[in-house]
């Protein structure tokens, strides 16, 4: 149980930290677009939408955009990999768990069938 807890807690702050990532990138393009300039409502209207001429274009807007989402998905690669690593550990553990409990119940029945036998020969 403490493991899935732990779990659930790393894929929590994996999301927070991608969120916060995300924000960045976005405050980070929107001020290499409007160097000393003040943003007009029509490319915020149009960046929100997917739209705009850089977008449609190809511009300089655009090609920051997609390296933006290529660092996006190469950390939510990362993120799946380090999630999928940690799964497979908790499995082993669960496993390994799993056949301790296994032995303990075997080693209990036979200890029990021995104290039977004293008992029935006892009598």
């Amino acid at each position: 149980m403490d493991g899935k807890l732990l779990l659930l807690n790393r894929i929590d702050t994996l999301k927070k930290k991608r969120q916060l990532q995300h924000q960045q990138n976005t405050n980070n393009y929107e001020d290499d677009d409007n160097e000393g300039s003040q943003r007009s409502p029509s490319w915020s209207i149009s960046s929100h939408s997917g739209g705009g001429a850089d977008a449609v274009g190809g511009g300089v807007n655009s090609r920051k955009r997609k390296r933006g989402d290529i660092r996006g998905f190469g950390e939510l690669a990362k993120a799946v990999d380090t999630f999928a690593k940690m799964y497979e550990r908790m499995e082993f553990v669960k496993q390994r768990h799993a056949k301790e409990m296994e032995r303990q119940r075997i080693k209990f029945f036979k200890d029990l069938e021995l104290k039977q036998m004293q008992a029935f020969v006892d009598v």
